[in-house]
């Protein structure tokens, strides 16, 4: 942003940053850009001071907000080792598979439907995402939505491996409780 003037603000967005500056707005309860423009005008919305002044504090900020980056990245990496590099975990939907082989005179769609549903890598991988999802903070979501990582202090400790293996098992129960409905109304509805 630059301030030329008193009278003129310029703001320069890069592609995509005018669908999250829309998303931010809505958040605060303002229909569209112009309609939040005219607030800042009219004071009823705070502008972020970028004087020289507080540069140091944005500088302060920053590092913090880089910290926050810093262990998503971690914990992705843990993920990926615990999930991919030295696996851990394995999905069975044998048990499944064996109800679907059980009936005779099934659906050849509802057969191959149910076989992609049962795609043991593609579950793993969903449930590595939720996973890592539960474990990271979203930095970059928090700044969209004015949140700031006050000081290193307020990041958590990694996950260990107990803490991923217990997510892991709420994930893979999840999946078990959607599949015990979907695999058997199904079959149902393909005989």
């Amino acid at each position: 942003m630059t301030f030329p003037d008193d009278e003129a603000v310029y703001i320069s967005l890069r592609k995509g940053t005018y669908e999250r500056l829309q998303a931010v707005i809505t958040d605060f309860g303002v229909d569209s850009v112009i309609e939040f423009l005219e607030a800042i005008a009219d004071g009823s919305f705070g502008v972020y001071d970028m004087s020289e002044s507080s540069n140091e504090n944005l500088a302060r900020e920053q590092e913090f907000q880089e910290e926050a980056i810093n262990y998503d990245q971690e914990v992705k990496k843990l993920c990926i080792l615990h999930f991919f590099k030295e696996p851990r975990y394995v999905v069975d939907m044998s048990r499944y598979r064996e109800m679907i082989d059980m009936v005779s005179g099934l659906d050849t769609n509802v057969r191959e439907g149910l076989d992609k549903y049962l795609n043991e890598s593609k579950i793993l991988s969903d449930i590595y995402l939720k996973v890592r999802n539960h474990f990271q903070l979203g930095a970059f979501a928090a700044c969209l939505h004015g949140e700031r990582i006050e000081s290193r202090d307020s990041l958590p400790r990694l996950p260990s491996v107990a803490d991923i293996d217990g997510r892991f098992q709420i994930e893979m129960g999840d999946v078990y409780r959607r599949a015990d409905h979907t695999v058997a109304k199904r079959i149902e509805q393909g005989t």
